[in-house]
């Protein structure tokens, strides 16, 4: 009787380890993956910026062109 709970408790920490094993495997795939968006964020706020400065500077010089044909 002692070993076969023994033997069922061995079992149950060896599934445990697998289980923990088989979610730190998970939770690094995730923090990769994680890592990955955040690097495209980033460059895709760099693009924005990058295109709101080009609007800016297109939208003033269409004003210093509708200024001087109004003069």
């Amino acid at each position: 009787m002692q070993a076969q709970f023994e033997a069922a408790l061995q079992a149950e920490r060896e599934e445990s380890a697998r289980k923990q094993e088989e979610l730190k495997a998970q939770l690094q795939t995730q923090q990769a993956a994680l890592e990955e968006n955040q690097s495209l964020l980033r460059q895709t706020q760099e693009k924005v910026r990058g295109m709101t400065i080009k609007f800016e500077e297109t939208n003033e010089l269409l004003r210093a062109v509708l200024k001087f044909q109004k003069e």
